[in-house]
């Protein structure tokens, strides 16, 4: 019961009225609660309600609120409520501006604020018109980001909320002192009085620069030499001359050829003309020289004769070759590079491949290598005739692999020896199933190239039925068509029979082993199940029921007890 509590009674007062046994009558008012009645006879009883403390001390009655309760909420602290009737004095905390109040939910006796930043909304930006003019086109930014950038010579700074544009000081005009250059030569005049002038040396002339100064150096000049000069009378086809001066230059003519050396002039072969002196120009087929001082000597070379007398000498060479008449006789080639006919000029005959020449006494030899025999093709083959077949298997789902040497053949079918026998006094089915094929070497792995398969059924019933056509030792053959060409091959057969009882027994045919052991490796050395007598030769580590299409060597077991017993087959083309 909460609120505030008043007893209201009739005490015995003269002339008064005390209520019957000497009691009083008691009522309740103010903040109360509950269906009030009239107290006027029996024990009132007070009774303290939450925070609420009743206390009696003689004839006294002291009802006490614990803080924040009892006979009122004016000394209340509200967070966030709802300040009501009664709660005039509370002190109320409301939620305003993003900030809410609360009191923890342990004791209720802290008090807790949190506050939430409210969502940033778009704010409205008065911005500055900015006029952007440059090499890439002018432009106007009136809203957005503006970014800046330094170009070319360009600085830029930031502080105090200001951006600075730094830029290189601009380049003054320079006065500059030119003094008027005035070219002549052999490509025209020109003056120059701005610009750039370039100085480019010549033939024979050097240019150097230092110290701000530029030279320009050219060859000294040549002066003329006085020159002691011998006479050179010249006779022949197209006159006679006397030379005195100038420059005599002697030319080779028809079967002449000049040479020069040593200070020598050698002329060879037909008429020619010769002087000597200084300031001669001899040209020849040694090349072009000019003598200007000492003596020249005119030799007779091969085939000349030199003759002087009266002031004149004769030069005089051997009759020119007339052309002669050759006698060919046509040649025709014909070979990978086309076919053609020479009947005049150089024929030059080179060795191919397998073709050696040589000559001697005016005659040209040409030897080939001899033609290889053509290589038969053989019907069938037979590569076990001369072994001895035990009866054996070499399991059941083993596949057993062999290399073979098999020249070229052509072949229809393959036959398989094997051997069947059954109990005289059982019936029964069986199935024979029979798989083979050829592979070859690619590296340390075998590549399938071809193969093929057969499955065929037995019926038996003691020595009745089909038990005539299939006992004993006979031939499994499979129709298989090939031609093969010579070479290295592993031959790789597997079989598998299923039957309904045990009264069937199929076996192989497989060369004998006469050591009766099985391959144990290299002598010396530890035995290890990849070894094999000869590569290739072995059972494949995996069961399988089919033929792979790759095995790697390492894969073949060559120690295994029927590794080296390899199946007896053969091929067969026709009757053969």
């Amino acid at each position: 019961m909460s609120g505030v509590y008043q007893i209201t009674g009739v005490y015995p007062m003269e002339g008064g009225t005390m209520a019957a046994g000497g009691g009083i009558a008691a009522s309740l008012a103010g903040n109360t609660a509950g269906v009030l009645a009239l107290v006027s006879s029996g024990t009132l009883i007070l009774a303290g309600g939450n925070n609420i403390t009743v206390s009696q001390d003689g004839q006294s009655v002291t009802i006490s609120g614990a803080a924040g309760g009892g006979a009122g909420d004016g000394g209340n602290i509200l967070a966030a409520g709802t300040r009501t009737a009664g709660s005039n004095s509370s002190v109320l905390f409301s939620n305003v501006n993003g900030i809410s109040f609360g009191l923890d939910t342990v004791n209720g006796s802290v008090m807790t604020a949190s506050y939430t930043v409210p969502s940033q909304s778009v704010q409205t930006q008065n911005m500055v018109a900015v006029i952007a003019s440059g090499a890439n086109g002018n432009g106007t930014f009136s809203s957005g980001t503006v970014s800046l950038k330094a170009g070319n010579n360009i600085t830029l700074s930031t502080g105090a909320n200001v951006v600075s544009v730094h830029g290189v000081a601009a380049q003054t005009v320079q006065s500059q002192n030119f003094i008027a250059a005035i070219v002549s030569g052999a490509n025209g005049d020109g003056t120059y009085t701005s610009g750039t002038l370039s100085v480019k040396a010549g033939n024979n002339i050097t240019l150097s620069t230092g110290a701000n100064v530029f030279s320009i150096h050219g060859v000294a000049a040549q002066t003329v030499q006085t020159q002691n000069f011998v006479a050179v009378i010249g006779s022949g086809a197209n006159g006679n001359g006397t030379f005195t001066s100038g420059t005599v230059t002697l030319a080779a003519g028809n079967n002449v050829t000049l040479s020069t050396g040593a200070n020598v002039i050698s002329i060879h072969g037909g008429a020619g003309g010769g002087g000597g002196g200084i300031g001669e120009e001899v040209r020849g087929a040694n090349g072009t020289a000019t003598f200007t001082s000492g003596t020249i000597t005119v030799a007779a070379g091969n085939n000349i004769t030199l003759s002087t007398g009266a002031n004149a000498w004769s030069i005089h060479g051997v009759a020119a070759q007339s052309v002669q008449t050759q006698n060919f006789v046509a040649v025709v080639g014909n070979g990978a590079n086309g076919t053609g006919t020479f009947s005049s000029g150089s024929v030059s005959l080179a060795a191919g491949n397998n073709v050696t020449l040589s000559t001697g006494a005016n005659i040209i030899s040409i030897h080939g290598v001899a033609a290889a025999p053509a290589q038969q093709t053989l019907s069938g083959y037979h590569p076990y005739d001369e072994g001895v077949p035990v009866a054996s298997r070499v399991g059941q789902g083993s596949l057993h692999l062999q290399p073979l040497q098999i020249p070229v053949m052509q072949y229809d079918r393959i036959a398989f020896s094997i051997f069947w026998t059954n109990a005289t006094n059982s019936s029964g089915s069986a199935t024979i199933s029979q798989w083979v094929g050829l592979y070859t070497k690619n590296a340390s792995t075998l590549s399938l190239d071809i193969s093929t398969s057969t499955s065929v059924g037995i019926t038996f019933a003691g020595t009745g039925g089909n038990q005539s056509l299939q006992a004993g030792p006979r031939l499994l053959t499979v129709p298989w068509t090939q031609t093969l060409t010579k070479g290295n091959y592993w031959v790789a057969i597997l079989t598998r029979t299923t039957s309904g009882n045990t009264d069937g027994t199929f076996s192989q045919f497989l060369l004998s082993d006469f050591s009766g052991s099985a391959f144990s490796g290299v002598f010396g050395a530890a035995s290890n199940a990849t070894l094999q007598r000869r590569l290739g030769l072995g059972i494949y580590t995996a069961t399988t029921n089919a033929i792979p299409g790759s095995i790697a060597f390492s894969h073949l077991n060559g120690t295994a007890a029927v590794a080296g017993q390899q199946p007896v087959f053969f091929f067969g083309s026709g009757t053969a």
